[in-house]
């Protein structure tokens, strides 16, 4: 993967994007701008971005990568700075197709993760690594960044100055070290198991020097899941994905037998997340 054309994307009925467009264009000057060698743009569309269809529905045709600007709801309830990549592994009730993944971009997700931190815990928000659970479905690589759970925190400047921040960070971070081939010199995996917010998998994000987390499966949708759309889950990232991290005790014991045997049959590497979270 080569990032050359970025496209950022921030609804204008979402609130908390409304904020993160503010920033980018007080960051960069114009809709139109540069990160270093990468050319980049913000795409303001009108309707709601999990239900989009297509490229062409959020103004990111010929992007290399999509990085939606966006409000979080729901768990935990407390401020959190989130990133994910859309999809569902089974019904689709919020936007996407059914059984179907977008394209990961794990190093992003990393990187965007490693910058955000610390800041984000000095401003009182959580940084988190989220799972797979909503729309839209692209082709193209594309990664959420979010700021959260109620509207008072959509509305905290300062949260949304940092996701910005950060974002435009991570991609010159990318850019610096693209001679390291399509996964950016790290090893590509698939987290499984967990609440919705899996504090292992963001420890590994944040902490791990050779793993990067593209999708993964919560424990609530790991009943639903084919053998079809786990193999998506390998197969839908920037670059060649051999690894799964499993939270053995975030999985049920019949879902995390049938997983073993689907993750066996694929020929990838398992490894505990709870094991690889404590070596760091």
């Amino acid at each position: 993967m080569r990032l050359e054309r970025v496209a950022f994307v921030a609804s204008k009925v979402d609130p908390a994007a409304n904020l993160m467009a503010e920033e980018l264009l007080s960051e960069t000057g114009s809709e139109e701008f540069s990160v270093g060698s990468v050319r980049a743009w913000l795409s303001r569309p009108d309707g709601e971005v999990l239900y989009a269809r297509s490229e062409s529905d959020l103004g990111a045709d010929g992007a290399d990568l999509i990085v939606i600007l966006s409000r979080h709801s729901g768990v935990p309830g407390s401020p959190v700075i989130t990133t994910h990549v859309s999809g569902n592994f089974g019904q689709a009730p919020y936007g996407g197709e059914p059984e179907a993944l977008s394209t990961a971009c794990p190093p992003f997700m990393k990187a965007f993760l490693r910058i955000v931190a610390d800041s984000a815990l000095e401003i009182g928000f959580e940084p988190a690594q989220e799972p797979t659970h909503h729309g839209p479905t692209l082709e193209t690589p594309l990664a959420f960044v979010e700021v959260g759970s109620k509207p008072e925190h959509w509305e905290i400047r300062e949260a949304a100055k940092l996701v910005v921040q950060s974002s435009l960070q991570a991609l010159t971070d990318l850019r610096n070290s693209e001679e390291a081939g399509p996964t950016f010199g790290y090893k590509l995996a698939v987290g499984f198991g967990g609440p919705h917010i899996n504090h292992y998998f963001t420890e590994i994000q944040i902490k791990s020097r050779e793993l990067a987390i593209g999708h993964i499966l919560r424990r609530h949708d790991a009943s639903a899941a084919s053998e079809e759309a786990i193999a998506q889950a390998f197969r839908r990232s920037c670059g060649p994905t051999n690894t799964a991290i499993v939270d053995w005790k975030g999985l049920r014991g019949e879902e995390r037998a049938r997983i073993l045997a689907i993750l066996e049959n694929l020929g990838v590497r398992v490894l505990r997340a709870r094991k690889v979270a404590h070596s760091l």
